[in-house]
C-alpha cells in the first residue's frame, strides 16, 4: 500500500493514476481483510467480540483524522505531496513494526499469553 501511495504521488498521467488508485484500493481491502481474518482466527472465543470492537474503533476511528491531515498536507502543498508523504510513512511503520518483530523473535520472547476469565 505503501509502495503504491509512493507510485501515486509521483504519477503525473492520468491514466497510471487510475490503475495506481485500483492498486490502492486493492491493498487496502486485502490489508483490511487480512488482519480481521488473522485477529478472529488468533483471539479466544471470549474475547473475539472485544477484540474486534477494538480492531472497528481503530480502523474506522481513526480514519477522519488521516483524513484531515491529508487534506492539510493536500490543501498545502498538493495532493501528489500529500500522497507521497503518506507513502513514504506507511512504508516506515511496516519497517519499524517489522523490525521490532524481528527483534523479539531473537530474543526468544514470545507474546504474552491471554488470561482466559474461568467465570465468563
Amino acid at each position: 500500500m505503501g509502495g503504491v501511495l509512493i507510485l501515486l504521488g509521483l504519477s503525473a498521467w492520468y491514466v497510471v493514476g487510475l490503475v495506481l488508485m485500483f492498486a490502492a484500493g486493492l491493498a487496502g481491502i486485502t490489508a483490511s481483510v487480512s488482519a480481521n481474518t488473522r485477529l478472529q482466527t488468533l483471539a479466544p472465543d471470549a474475547y473475539r467480540g472485544r477484540v474486534m470492537s477494538l480492531f472497528v474503533l481503530l480502523m474506522g476511528g481513526t480514519t477522519p483524522i488521516g483524513a484531515l491531515l491529508l487534506g492539510g498536507m493536500a490543501e498545502a502543498w498538493g495532493i501528489r505531496a500529500g500522497l507521497f508523504v503518506f507513502g513514504v510513512f506507511t512504508v516506515l511503520g511496516l519497517a519499524g513494526v517489522l523490525v521490532l518483530d524481528r527483534g523479539s523473535r531473537k530474543q526468544g520472547s514470545q507474546a504474552p499469553a491471554i488470561l482466559v476469565d474461568s467465570t465468563a
